[in-house]
């Protein structure tokens, strides 16, 4: 039974791999259709981290006491859940943004390193302490 499970394991990313390795070419083009399988993609992968969240947002969404509002509070959801990444696109669309930043970054390399590497220590503490 162990060595069907392991089978299993195996075809499954094997076959994983193979579609993940295949859609590789359609993600080098630049037409629009690419864009939005990365998209898709890219969200379905996102899924796993920010999917507990979302659930719990789902089933307050769900409790609301009539569907046109479930499903209007959800669209804003959504908005307010890309709306970083709308910031982002803008941000680096910009060449004057784009040319400042990056300046900025070889000039405070060290110090940047400093202050990101602490903040991510802090939150491991952080996260530690509340366990």
């Amino acid at each position: 039974m162990g060595s069907i499970y392991i089978g299993a394991v195996f075809l499954t990313y094997l076959a994983l791999g193979v579609g993940v390795l295949n859609s590789f070419d359609v993600f080098r083009q630049k037409h629009a259709p690419a864009r939005i399988l990365g998209g898709f993609l890219i969200g379905l992968c996102t899924v796993l981290c920010s999917g507990a969240v979302y659930l719990g947002v789902l089933s307050l969404l769900a409790a609301q006491p009539t569907a046109v509002l479930g499903y209007s509070y959800l669209v804003l959801y959504n908005l307010v859940f890309v709306a970083p990444l709308v910031a982002i696109l803008m941000a680096a669309s910009a060449r004057p943004t784009l040319n400042r930043l990056a300046r900025r970054n070889l000039h405070h390399k060290h110090s940047m390193h400093l202050v990101l590497g602490s903040g991510v220590v802090i939150m491991g503490l952080l996260i530690l302490a509340t366990i």
